[in-house]
């Protein structure tokens, strides 16, 4: 199974965090989760809800451009800025330790920091993973 939408405020899918009906049997996730400030604290919520889906095998974070005038302003300010799910170790990625199908993953257009910790651990953890796309860090030193 397949599931796609252009964004989701990750305030409004962890108000009310109930099981995702498809969990057992999806396979392929995109979706961009737009992080308000001060909203970092739910990182781990959402890695919760993703590390149900344990058929997953294609996870895209992407942003889709070309859209964004049309969407509301709570959704433009975080997808110019790249706000969303931090792909990090310390803000939750362990979480997701069981999506052992995992073969792609794509954060085009978000803003992230890996540390050579946070890309070994993807490595190491999801052994099928092939393709990785997107920025590790905007730090030119890491």
């Amino acid at each position: 199974e397949y599931f796609a939408a252009d964004y989701i405020c990750m305030s409004d899918i962890t108000q009310s965090p109930k099981p995702w009906a498809c969990e057992s049997s999806l396979r392929e996730l995109r979706i961009f989760f737009a992080l308000q400030v001060g909203q970092y604290h739910l990182n781990s919520l959402v890695f919760g809800m993703i590390a149900s889906l344990r058929r997953l095998e294609k996870l895209d974070l992407s942003m889709d451009m070309i859209n964004l005038p049309a969407y509301p302003e709570v959704i433009q300010e975080p997808a110019r800025l790249g706000r969303s799910l931090n792909l990090q170790l310390d803000a939750g990625l362990g979480q997701l330790e069981d999506l052992k199908r995992l073969e792609y993953l794509r954060f085009d257009r978000t803003t992230q920091k890996l540390e050579k910790v946070d890309v070994d651990w993807m490595a190491s953890t999801w052994r099928r993973l092939m393709t990785v796309s997107g920025k590790l860090s905007d730090d030119e030193e890491r």
